[in-house]
């Protein structure tokens, strides 16, 4: 064999980091089992949303400014919950035969993780906008500041920790994948 081969052979197994398959198997079915939960959670919390939404437009409204505002969040949650449950099944029926599409399984979900944040952060600021617009009507028409301050601020704090957690998973998706680039 031609010398300047064995050479080229050699740098290469020595550049190529071995790659623990069993781990990378495992670690990937961990994560469709966690995408297959999230996805059940979400539906779960968005049908505790839409019948706090349907609750109060039906029991709390009290002019129809109110019930249209209402209307036209409830389906905020609903639409978000379609997309977060088809995104999520995507991505647990995607194919792994090999160790190659397991790296890019991982990379995949590292980049839909992210977008998912983006977009439950977008969301949240909606509610949380039309929460505001509708506690102004209430402040203003019916004084009524602690129930509408105190729901403004429990929202908020959802709000923050969605643009955290998109800025922190954002932030860190370079890194992770340059990990996942080494491996392979």
């Amino acid at each position: 064999m031609d010398p300047q081969i064995e050479q080229w052979q050699q740098a290469f197994k020595a550049n190529t980091p071995k790659v623990d398959t069993e781990a990378l198997i495992q670690r990937t079915r961990r994560a469709r089992q966690k995408m297959k939960w999230k996805a059940f959670a979400d539906v779960a919390g968005a049908v505790t949303v839409t019948l706090f939404v349907l609750y109060t437009l039906i029991f709390d409204v009290q002019s129809t400014g109110q019930f249209i505002l209402i209307a036209c969040l409830l389906p905020v949650p609903l639409a978000f919950t379609v997309w977060s449950f088809r995104l999520r099944h995507k991505q647990w029926t995607m194919q792994t035969a090999d160790v190659n599409s397991m790296l890019n399984f991982e990379k995949n979900a590292l980049h839909k993780q992210v977008h998912y944040w983006k977009v439950s952060f977008i969301a949240c600021a909606v509610m949380w906008l039309g929460l505001l617009l509708l506690a102004i009507i209430n402040i203003t028409l019916y004084a009524t500041w602690t129930l509408w301050l105190t729901q403004l601020l429990a929202n908020a704090v959802v709000v923050l920790g969605a643009g955290w957690r998109y800025r922190y998973l954002k932030k860190a998706l370079p890194d992770k994948l340059k990990r996942i680039d080494e491996v392979s």
